[in-house]
Parts: C-alpha cells; structure tokens; sequence
C-alpha cells in the first residue's frame, strides 16, 4: 500500500488529543481513578483470573496471586450475554494497591454492574477501602449488602453509616448500583446511592473529604481478607467498575449511564439512547442539563470523538453507539461503488435529544497503519438504507497528526455514520475473509482459508468441537500482519473426530482484538453437508460441500422474519464455487438447502 509521506512523518510526531477517554465519554486519567471491564480480558472460560487491568490510565490493576481467592473468567454471563469475572462467595477476592487518586478527595463516585449470587442478609462486601472490621475510622469508604439485602455505604468512619431501606435487592438479578460524595453539597445530602440513574438514598454525611487511607482498595469484600464470624464474601458476577475522584455532574452522570445501560440490558432513569439492541458497542455522548451540569467532549474508548456543539442548550443530548462489528473489517457491498469503494464494518447510531447544533468528529486512524487519510470520507445513512446510495454527500475532513477531523457536521436523529475510502487498492479500510472451507482426506482433515488483505494481523487460533457449541483449542497459526496481498493458510488436523465435527476460526490482531468467524462442519462419514463461506458476510457467500452432489442444489433465501427474499439453483459443477451476491442490509438470514424437491439443512447467514 502507499502511504504519504507527510502522514508518516506527522505519525512519527503526533499531536496529543485531551479527550475525554472515559466512560461513555466522561473523564480521564486525572479523575477516572479506576476502570474495570471484564471485557478487557482475553481468558478463556472458566480461566482464573490473576488479573484485571485498569482501562482508566491509572494503572490500579486488580489481582490476587492466591490461585484459591481469584474469581474465575465467564466468556458469556447472565448480565446480557457480556463478561464477567464470577467470585464464588467464599474466598474470592481482587486486591487494588493503594493509590492517591482512589481517596482523598472532596467527592467520588462509583459505578458497578454487578449480578449477586449469595445474598442472605449477610454482610457483603461489593467492595471497600478500610483496615478491617475492628477498625471504625479512617477507613475511606466501603459499599456493601447487610441486614435484610438492604444496600449500605460508609464514608470516612461508622458515624454517618446509611442504608436504602426499605430497598432490598435479590440473588440473580443485574444491577446497575452505585454512590457519589460531593463535600460541596449541604450537609444532608452529601452521601447518596445510585441505582440504574435512580438517586434511592440520600444522606447526612459530616465529613468534607474522603480521608487519604493508605488501604488498599478490595473488590468482593469490605476489607482486604475481610472475615467477621465465619461470614463468606459476596459472591457473583462483577462486569464492570467505575470510579472517579469527584462527584460527576447530572449530565455526566446522564451519558455514564446511559453507556452502562445500552451494554448491559439495563433499564434506567432517563434513557436518552434507543439504539441498544443493535449499536450498543461503546455508547458516549454531550449534553446539558443546564450551565452548571455540561458534558461538550467526548470519546471513551472507541475511535470516534465529538465534541465543540455549537449550539448547546438546556436539555440538549447527542449520543452514539456502534454495532459491535470489529473495526479491523471492510465492507465492499453497502458501498456506491463509484465514489466511494469500501467502507469500514463498524457503523455508529445517533440518538438526538433536542438540537446540539453542529458537531466536530474526529477519528483516530493510528491503528489503521498503513494507510493514505486523504482516501478517507465520513460517510451518514439519513434515509436508513445503507450506504449504497450517498443520500448524504461524503464528507471531505482534514489531517491532523494521526487523526482526521469532520467539521461543523450536522447530524440528525437516527442517522448511521462510519468512514468510507475512495481508495479500495491504498486505503480498503482494512482482514478480509473470502474463503474458510475443510477437505477431508482418509485420516486427516485440511483446513483452508483465504484472506484479500490484512491489517495488524498478528496470528489465528484454530478452534475444534465435536458438538458445535463446547469448542477447544487446536492450533495456533501466525498472520501475515500487514498485507493488500491475498494469503493462502491451511492446517491439517491429523486426529480429527469421527463423524461431525466444527472447526472455528478467530483471528488476533497486534493489540489484542479478536474477530471470531462463523464455524463450519465436516462429516468424517463423507455425508453431504454444507456451510456458507465466508459467515458473517458482507452480502456475498459461497455454498460449499465436502462432497459434490450428484443433482441440482436448491438454494432460498429467507429474511428473519420467514420472507423469502432469493432463490438460486446450483448444478453439481457450480457448488463450492459460484457465488451468491445478495447486497443486503445488515441482519441475520435463513438459507434453505434442497436436494429432490426435499429440504436437506438450514443454515443462519449473518451480514454485518
């Protein structure tokens, strides 16, 4: 690929972005203390966990080197199918060290995500910075369940304790909880607790400032190695923890949940984002509530930034999310084809509250190296048809360092935008899967896939299963990294099951992104059975088959909803190679195989 010269010298320099990295777009590493995602982590599952990084930029790392208190890895839990790190109840805790920004400050706020699973009016501990049980002051905060499954927090010592009665809450149900402390409010409401955007308490707190405890900070606990009596620790799922060094305003506090909120399934106050079921990836946002509750900057942990409304007013909101499709995948169909010739998978939603005016959006395209930035367009799907048509003009922006700015766009209510390149050979905006397919020999089977180009490519794990559900490792097998040239791979599984088996594929990139591909199957019998190549697609897909029938093959297309929508019929020579280019909006698809008018498999298509 051909890269610029001028944007490789400006990446060796870059300019530094004060952006809000935060969550939902709130924050940084000067007040964003602590930020925990169980998402972060790449176990496998029920892999220990020994360690939790800080997404927050801080460095205050959760672990425990004691193999019988680390919580355990759930690759897909009851908090709307995410992450999770499961603490058994019993021993398990995760130890935060000690650091100046987790206390010592004139007001705080916490969030969690969290799904009990040993509530019995018992004191549990979601987590806690104090010495220990016999020590009543100077202990910094805990947050913990108590005495009927009520909620509690303490603040600097037991004289202020509260609780949310006659609140309770129960096992196995998904929270949003947590408390904020501003030292600047009246004495009366200077403690409350947060449920789901809800303020359920608030309470007298007489103290100014969190004290600065040199405690470390325990999640599953209210100490470190909290024991009182015998009584276990809190047991469940944690997916996520937050903290801040302040109290956020009401508009933050607004865009924070809303970002919870959309990712987990959560109802809250004041939702102000309607697009969680399908663009729930990353949500953040700008808004006001009034001049002294502002939020006008903001990225979080995704690509895109917005920021500089020009028109911001009381009861104005912005706020965007995308579809969770990995950025590291083009698309060649939604496109027009002429002006624009790929576009990146990754499509964000807009929901709009009032008007904000015109916004800045700014995408960091340093991970997309190599690339030419003046091939790149932001792209805007007004009508809600895709983006073949351009019903909004592609936008030209301007380079800056690693980053390229759109200005003074005006963005609508409900729109979808992503970024485009008038360039496929410089700048395809970036792996592409075209072919995974097996072969099976007499003791072995071949397993074969093909790549167009790839971009940060680092290796791919081979995955095995005899049922298609419970898969295993099987091999690992190093990328080409960064390449427009077409990669040809195979791996030959010398002990592979009898019968049916399903073979996964999931490439890594350099930072460690995955992108998980569709299984497909293969009959050790030599039975005929079928798999749609490459699955998710971008509207194009083979049928392909182990075994070449003897007769015509029958393809249907049907929508989600039982629509038909495309039929096609393959002869025996076209199988395996003929494709089926469908250009459809992104979805899940039925396809219908028959064989002598009788139909002999269903499978589900995903186009992103």
């Amino acid at each position: 690929m051909i890269k610029l010269l001028s944007f490789l010298l400006l990446l060796l320099f870059p300019i530094i972005i004060h952006a809000q990295f935060g969550p939902g777009g709130v924050g940084n590493s000067t007040n964003n203390g602590l930020w925990l995602k169980a998402d972060d982590l790449t176990l496998s599952n029920g892999a220990p966990v020994a360690a939790w990084n800080d997404r927050s930029g801080n460095g205050n790392n959760a672990g425990n080197s004691l193999t019988n208190e680390q919580p355990v890895f759930r690759t897909s839990s009851a908090i709307n199918n995410r992450p999770s790190v499961y603490f058994d109840g019993v021993l398990d805790q995760m130890i935060i060290a000690d650091d100046d920004i987790l206390d010592g400050s004139s007001g705080i706020t916490f969030y969690t995500v969290i799904r009990p699973s040993n509530l019995d009016t018992g004191p549990r501990g979601i987590l806690g910075k104090r010495t220990n049980q016999s020590t009543s002051t100077n202990y910094a905060y805990t947050f913990f369940f108590f005495n009927s499954n009520k909620l509690y927090v303490d603040l600097d010592r037991q004289n202020n304790r509260f609780d949310t009665g006659p609140i309770t809450f129960l096992n196995l149900n998904n929270y949003m909880l947590g408390f904020d402390f501003d030292g600047g409010r009246q004495q009366s409401v200077r403690s409350r607790i947060l449920s789901a955007g809800n303020i359920i308490k608030e309470s007298t707190e007489s103290s100014t400032t969190i004290p600065n405890s040199n405690e470390p900070l325990v999640l599953g606990g209210l100490n470190r190695n909290y024991s009182n009596g015998g009584q276990p620790r809190l047991g469940g799922d944690y997916a996520e923890v937050i903290h801040y060094n302040r109290a956020l305003n009401t508009a933050e506090r607004k865009i924070v949940e809303n970002y919870l909120g959309a990712k987990y399934d959560i109802t809250i106050a004041n939702d102000l984002y309607n697009h969680e079921a399908t663009y729930a990836g990353e949500v953040a946002g700008i808004g006001q509530d009034d001049a002294s509750n502002s939020h006008s900057d903001a990225q979080g942990s995704a690509i895109v930034r917005i920021n500089s409304p020009s028109n911001l007013s009381d009861g104005d909101f912005l706020l965007w999310g995308h579809n969770e499709s990995s950025v590291y995948v083009y698309d060649t169909l939604d496109v027009d084809g002429t002006t624009i010739e790929s576009r990146m998978s990754r499509v964000w939603a807009l929901d709009k509250t009032n008007d904000v005016g015109t916004v800045t959006v700014i995408f960091d395209l340093s991970v997309f190296s190599p690339i030419t930035p003046s091939d790149v367009r932001l792209l805007i799907d007004r009508n809600g048809n895709g983006f073949t048509d351009n019903d909004v003009v592609p936008i030209t922006g301007s380079i800056s360092g690693s980053s390229i700015t759109f200005s003074g766009v005006n963005f609508q209510d409900n729109d979808k935008f992503t970024l485009g390149s008038i360039n496929f050979d410089q700048t395809p905006l970036p792996v592409e899967l075209t072919d995974f397919y097996l072969n099976s020999n007499t003791e072995s089977v071949d397993v074969m896939w093909t790549t167009a180009s790839e971009l940060n490519a680092d290796y791919y794990h081979l995955l095995r299963s005899k049922d298609g559900k419970s898969f295993e490792y099987l091999a690992e097998i190093a990328a080409n990294g960064n390449t427009s040239k077409v990669s040809n791979y195979k791996f030959t599984d010398y002990s592979p099951y009898s019968g049916v088996s399903y073979y996964q594929l999931v490439q890594v990139d350099f930072d460690g992104r995955k992108t998980d591909y569709a299984p497909i199957s293969v009959n050790r019998e030599q039975e005929q059975s079928f798999a749609l190549v490459p699955n998710p697609s971008n509207g194009a897909f083979r049928l392909k088959s182990p075994v070449q029938p003897k007769e015509n093959t029958e393809v249907f297309v049907y929508s989600s909803l039982g629509e038909l929508i495309h039929s096609v019929t393959f002869s025996p020579e076209e199988l395996n190679s003929k494709h089926i280019d469908l250009g459809l909006k992104s979805g899940v698809y039925f396809i219908k195989i028959n064989q002598k008018n009788e139909q002999v498999e269903t499978l589900k298509l995903i186009i992103r």
